[in-house]
């Protein structure tokens, strides 16, 4: 490579472009692409990241489905020295699969919303982004906006209100506790209008996925 020399004129910038070529403008999303590690695309995507999303949900829904959410057992494997019975049952050692699976205050939300849409609730990761996004009968792309927001909102509010026991001594039964996510659930739909046969709105389906005793 010879010299740079003055007489040779002012040096320019170029930028590798998507074929391995060079060009004169800068992307940001091209770089990105061609420094960062590529995966396969994974199915919960839809789950966590869509359009109608809560962000901060979304953000909690995220490391639940990566089961990155510090429960007890975690804390523990850390070398923190923590009780390790979950807050919300107190039956049983607080883990990812019990917390949001198979503790009694979380199935007992859960079964509320188990009627025309949700025949039963979710046991596993797998299973609850599969309810989420297999629905294939009437309404089904609205469906799935509900149940979408309905996996975010229970996780989220599940994580808050254990750690509302924990930090702020702060309970609520479970009677409260589903008044609280329906509230959530309202606010949220209320601000999504999707054209059901002209005449419908997800606030209105929404009613149809809790159980005619809640």
């Amino acid at each position: 490579m010879p010299v740079p020399s003055p007489t040779d004129g002012n040096d320019s910038y170029s930028w590798r472009s998507h074929t391995g070529g060079f060009g004169s403008s800068f992307s940001f999303s091209l770089t990105w692409n061609l420094l960062r590690q590529h995966s396969s695309i994974v199915e919960w995507h839809e789950v966590v990241w869509f359009r109608e999303e809560i962000s901060h949900y979304s953000f909690i829904t995220w490391l639940f489905v990566l089961k990155r959410i510090p429960t007890k057992d975690r804390l523990i494997s850390w070398g923190l020295t923590v009780p390790d019975a979950c807050v919300l049952c107190s039956d049983h050692v607080e883990f990812h699969q019990h917390f949001f699976f198979e503790c009694s205050y979380a199935v007992s939300i859960w079964s509320l919303y188990c009627s025309r849409f949700i025949t039963s609730p979710p046991s596993d990761i797998s299973s609850a982004v599969s309810m989420c996004l297999s629905y294939s009968g009437i309404y089904a792309s609205q469906v799935k906006i509900i149940m979408k927001l309905l996996l975010q909102v229970l996780v989220y509010s599940l994580w808050r209100e254990r750690n509302g026991q924990i930090f702020r001594d702060l309970s609520h039964s479970p009677t409260v506790f589903f008044r609280m996510v329906d509230h959530h659930m309202r606010d949220k739909l209320l601000s999504l209008f999707a054209a059901l046969n002209d005449v419908h709105y997800l606030l209105e389906l929404y009613f149809w996925f809790i159980a005619p005793f809640s």
